[in-house]
């Protein structure tokens, strides 16, 4: 009895599929097409983040732009112009124009305490730039200015800067093959005790972020 049941029951499944090949057909063309699909995309994924990634390698290994030219005026310590071309130094955070700095530690709320060290930080490149020839190389944008590493009489400007006591390294955009040279500059300024760091004076960033000494309060 159980053997014949069973023998039924396949014979009963045996007839379901064959009665409907052609649904059984159109499954499995379903099926693979899905898959095709799936695979499909991957790929076209997979191709895109390549030609990212082709593209990224090309602009990294891409030399940086050189220009050349004379600076016709200074903004701040370290923004100038050449011609109607604001650019900005690069790898450098000079005392922004209105920030002031600390003479007098034992006096600190006497107007005499505070210097205008934004307006002798601008002074500081002036003297190294204002109607000199530059060569410069363009390290990239920041609003409507060019962001650039400039030489003067063969002098990197930024390293300058910072090494005679007008900015500070500005980590943020250094790359790893420019620490040295800015970092280096920042620790013989902080040797030779130069520059704003004569006085007590607050980071840039800080500054342009509200913070300010007693004595500009």
């Amino acid at each position: 009895m159980d053997s014949d049941a069973g023998a039924v029951g396949a014979r009963d499944n045996s007839d379901r599929f064959d009665r409907h090949p052609g649904k059984e057909a159109r499954r499995t063309a379903s099926a693979a097409a899905g898959a095709s699909g799936r695979t499909c995309a991957r790929s076209v994924v997979t191709a895109a983040r390549l030609q990212a990634l082709a593209l990224s390698l090309v602009l990294a290994a891409a030399p940086a732009a050189a220009f050349t030219g004379t600076v016709t005026s200074v903004h701040d310590g370290d923004t100038f112009s050449i011609g109607a071309q604001r650019v900005r130094v690069f790898g450098i955070d000079a005392p922004e124009l209105r920030q002031r700095c600390q003479i007098d530690a034992l006096a600190p709320r006497q107007a005499h305490a505070c210097v205008p060290c934004g307006d002798q930080a601008r002074e500081a490149l002036s003297d190294l730039i204002l109607g000199k020839p530059l060569t410069c190389r363009d390290r990239g944008r920041s609003y409507d200015r060019v962001v650039a590493e400039c030489t003067v009489d063969d002098t990197a400007i930024g390293p300058a800067l910072i090494e005679r006591g007008w900015a500070v390294a500005y980590d943020a955009y250094l790359r790893k093959g420019d620490r040295a040279a800015y970092h280096g500059a920042q620790a013989r300024a902080k040797a030779s005790g130069t520059g704003i760091r004569t006085m007590k004076w607050l980071p840039p960033a800080a500054w342009r972020k509200g913070a300010r000494l007693a004595c500009e309060r």
